[in-house]
């Protein structure tokens, strides 16, 4: 009788979705250590080497062999199951994804996920932020978060998204992030700061705080 309320395929979505997540995140921190270790000449290398590291080699039977290729009788099929089950994840709201979110690594497990990340940041208040990135800014994150709000900018959260900028420069390791943003991702943070300002908000701190504004 208990369990008639409780919708496994959901549950079992949200399993899958979280372990791809988690795997996706210790392929990528292992790949940084390996960068690190190489010693890599740039941060483009660097970025290069944490961005494939989901590849694998070919085997001998994927180069000579295409051994065991079976057909899908119906491709039409295939993609409308693919569809189907992209669209289901989608269609669950921004409540249910973080509703029990109370740890960093199930922050950024959802991130990895969720569809609309600058409606996914902007629902947690700043003390749980701050923990989040009290140590570190993950891998590609602040460069996502940039990239999320171009695509995105609400005027009205402008002065949360502001206090996100802050709360990022007060991680132990703000300095490193900043060392290995590339030339392009720090315009494209230049120039969205550069946006909010135009909108009547005072961002002298920020800029401050990220220096992109001096030589």
């Amino acid at each position: 009788m208990a369990e008639e309320g409780i919708n496994f395929d959901k549950l079992q979505k949200e399993f899958y979705n979280a372990k791809e997540a988690d795997q996706k995140y210790s392929r990528e921190n292992d790949a940084k250590f390996r960068a690190v270790h190489q010693k890599v000449a740039s941060y483009e290398e660097f970025r290069d080497i944490v961005t494939a590291s989901h590849l694998q080699p070919l085997d001998r039977d994927d180069i000579t062999g295409m051994k065991n290729v079976q057909q899908p009788w119906n491709t039409a099929y295939n993609t409308d199951q693919k569809d189907l089950k992209h669209n289901n994840i989608a269609t669950s709201s921004l409540a249910e994804r973080t509703n029990g979110i109370k740890t960093r690594d199930d922050f950024l497990k959802t991130w990895s996920t969720v569809e609309n990340k600058v409606e996914y940041i902007l629902s947690f208040d700043m003390d749980f932020l701050r923990s989040v990135f009290k140590c570190d800014i993950p891998f590609n994150f602040l460069e996502t978060y940039v990239k999320s709000i171009k695509n995105d900018l609400s005027i009205d959260s402008l002065p949360k998204i502001i206090n996100i900028f802050k709360v990022f420069t007060l991680c132990e390791r703000f300095s490193l992030t900043l060392k290995f943003l590339g030339k392009k991702d720090k315009e494209e943070l230049k120039s969205l700061l550069e946006t909010i300002e135009k909108n009547g908000h005072n961002i002298d701190e920020v800029k401050n705080l990220y220096g992109l504004w001096t030589s």
